[in-house]
């Protein structure tokens, strides 16, 4: 087994994200990439189980249980940015529990003598430290989330925005407004201010050098299949018992313990890692809270800035996961119409973006996660000796705030090294990773999830589920499959185990109708190009049209829960534009509307009939709230591509203009609080 010193010094020498350091230990077992993550979050997950439990050994053993949980988890947390954060709430739950097991045994010993309690290190708490925990945790998630980055994170404001995702100004008012709360919450409860600034202090706190080596001893033992004591054991079953509402029933999740790999040793390419059993949300134990805030009120959208984009057509357009790029691909403008790849940087209009060809079939599949790095793939198709590629292009990084000395333009480097074989039948390819896609294989009656790196040197199967689908789509996140069945039903299936989560009803079917002047049915007048998705970054919310005769669904994808639909969206004709942006909170889509009209007809001979004809009006783009329904602005005019900021409300529409594609940048950003 490695020493646990070894793996603390290889941590401090190779410093990486923290998504990056949970991916390494979830797929390999990697040791030091745990090592790096118990000293970058211990001090604060050590104050917080000291401020819970009073005494020496009862605080250690829950800061082993709480990365127990965090090993435990390692392949299913939803948001690694705010992996702190999660870290902290685990801890003050397992502290809890620790100081009610410790009040239980101390209540059921007898003493002949008395004995005095192991001494408490110097900056052990008083009974005042879990008062501090317990009102934080109360606060919404709004404030509570910048109050622990800024105040027991130590984080700079800035570095907080983007971990939240949020403009500076946003995180100013919430961390004003999470601090006021929790002073008023302490005050009434008779904590002082100067004492709650003490206490907040201790986020401070170093860990003894050997709490940290016992840690990251235990974890490789868990991981090689060891035994982990007793004690922590308990408060690891404790922190991790939690419940989810799934199908509105509480099902209980459990976590599969006892994994035989060596810990620090990762598996080679052809004997690829297992899969974590079992997706689970990434919140950890806590009592009910106070309710959550209402969310901002998105402005009215005012156009930023309008652009030319050298393409005839657009077929795909993909954001970088920080906003500084936009990718597209599509017609070129010239005569040729040969495929093109044009990315810019739309915060910075005095940059011209760069084009380049792109081959035959060749189609966007987007960003890495770590935003270095934009894929292509390419998938011939109606030939016998069909090659199928994927090309890497590396983006180059500038600074958008120093003013340009001269003519600048997006650089743009393809890595021949990166070129790799997209295996036969692979499909809806998702970075999931700087070096990770997953994609689709389907069989006429299978669908199995497949992961491999870029170069797909290694790849292996992950989850697979059985049924005849019209279309199957990966969440952005990789997390999810959304399978298309009969019917209209929407089907929801785990990545990692093919289990099926949630299935919608049947799709009201529409009667059969014919549209007025062309007297053809719905479906041959306008094809419809399959299963049209909008999927928002964090893989939580989705906008299908399912087919010309079935309505659109606005689907909650962690419930499989249809959301409200606009009235105006009900009776339509969808155009492939749709997005969702990044929180799942807006939702635009391109379409037709319908107007029913009463019209008969008179075969020759017999009686007049009544014939369901609709009049198609002139395209429009409507963007709503997708948890209410509420429509924010209808446009009229015919979007050729839509695209959400990862991070912002801003609205990118593409649409065709004089030969050339106008990308305009609509703002929704939400009033100031």
């Amino acid at each position: 087994m490695t020493d646990p010193a070894v793996l603390l010094r290889q941590a401090a020498a190779e410093p990486a994200a923290d998504a990056d350091l949970l991916r390494r230990f979830a797929a390999t077992r990697d040791a030091a990439a745990f090592a790096e993550l118990v000293r970058r979050h211990g001090p604060v997950v050590l104050a917080a189980c000291r401020r819970g439990v009073r005494h020496h050994h009862d605080a250690d053993d829950a800061f082993q249980a709480v990365f127990l949980v965090l090993a435990r988890r390692a392949g299913s947390l939803r948001n690694p940015a705010l992996l702190g954060n999660w870290l902290y709430r685990v801890a003050v739950g397992v502290a809890r529990n620790a100081r009610r097991a410790a009040a239980r045994r101390r209540a059921r010993e007898v003493q002949a003598v008395n004995v005095p309690e192991p001494a408490a290190p110097a900056d052990a708490p008083s009974d005042l430290g879990p008062v501090l925990d317990e009102e934080l945790d109360k606060l919404p998630a709004w404030y509570r989330d910048a109050v622990v980055l800024c105040d027991l994170r130590g984080l700079s404001r800035a570095d907080a925005a983007a971990r939240l995702g949020v403009p500076p100004g946003t995180l100013a008012s919430r961390l004003d407004g999470g601090r006021k709360r929790l002073a008023a919450r302490l005050a009434r409860r008779g904590v002082a201010p100067a004492v709650a600034a003490g206490l907040i202090g201790g986020r401070a706190a170093a860990v003894p050098e050997s709490l940290l080596l016992k840690t990251c001893g235990l974890v490789a033992d868990w991981a090689a299949g060891g035994v982990v004591p007793a004690a922590v054991r308990r408060l690891a079953r404790g922190g991790s018992a939690m419940k989810t509402v799934l199908l509105g029933g509480a099902v209980a999740l459990t976590l599969a313990a006892g994994v035989a790999l060596a810990a620090g040793v990762a598996q080679p390419p052809d004997a690829p890692p297992a899969p974590p059993a079992v997706a689970q949300p990434d919140a950890p134990p806590r009592p009910a809270v106070a309710e959550q805030p209402a969310p901002p009120k998105f402005a009215a959208p005012r156009l930023q800035r309008t652009q030319e984009v050298p393409l005839k057509s657009v077929a795909g357009a993909a954001w970088s996961p920080d906003g500084t790029w936009l990718a597209l691909t599509g017609s070129a403008a010239a005569d040729s119409g040969e495929n093109t790849l044009v990315v810019l940087a739309p915060a910075d209009p005095q940059m011209r973006p760069w084009v380049g060809p792109l081959p035959p079939q060749t189609q966007l599949v987007g960003f890495t996660p770590d935003g270095k790095s934009l894929l292509t793939a390419t998938r011939e198709t109606g030939l016998i000796s069909a090659e199928h590629t994927l090309q890497r292009y590396g983006v180059a990084r500038v600074d958008l705030t120093t003013q340009p000395t001269g003519p600048r333009q997006v650089a743009v480097k393809g890595d021949a090294e990166s070129r790799g074989a997209v295996p036969d039948g692979g499909e809806r390819l998702t970075p999931t990773g700087p070096q990770d896609v997953r994609f689709l294989v389907r069989t006429p009656t299978r669908v199995t999830v497949w992961h491999a790196d870029p170069r797909f040197e290694a790849r292996w199967p992950l989850g697979a589920f059985d049924g005849t689908f019209s279309d199957v789509r990966l969440t952005p996140d990789g997390r999810r499959v959304l399978a298309h069945a009969g019917q209209g039903v929407i089907e929801g299936y785990d990545a990692a185990t093919g289990k099926q989560l949630w299935a919608t009803a049947p799709a009201a079917k529409r009667p059969e109708m014919t549209l007025l002047r062309t007297g053809l049915s719905m479906e041959d007048s306008l094809r419809f190009p399959g299963l049209v998705v909008g999927l928002s970054g964090d893989g939580r919310r989705a906008v299908l049209a399912r087919g010309r005769q079935t309505p659109v669904l606005v689907l909650d994808l962690d419930a499989g829960k249809a959301l409200p639909l606009p009235a105006e969206l009900e009776l339509i004709l969808p155009m492939a534009a749709v997005a969702v942006s990044g929180d799942g909170r807006l939702a635009a889509l391109g379409y037709t509307p319908l107007t029913p009209l009463e019209v008969t007809e008179r075969p020759k001979g017999g009686p007049p009939i009544a014939v369901p004809t609709h009049a198609p009006g002139s395209p429009r783009l409507t963007v709503w709230e997708t948890a209410t329904g509420n429509v924010l602005r209808t446009w009229d005019g015919r979007a050729g591509g839509l695209a959400f900021h990862p991070s912002r409300p801003v609205l990118a529409v593409l649409e065709a203009h004089r030969g050339n594609t106008r990308l305009g940048l609509w703002d929704f950003t939400p009033a100031p609080e």
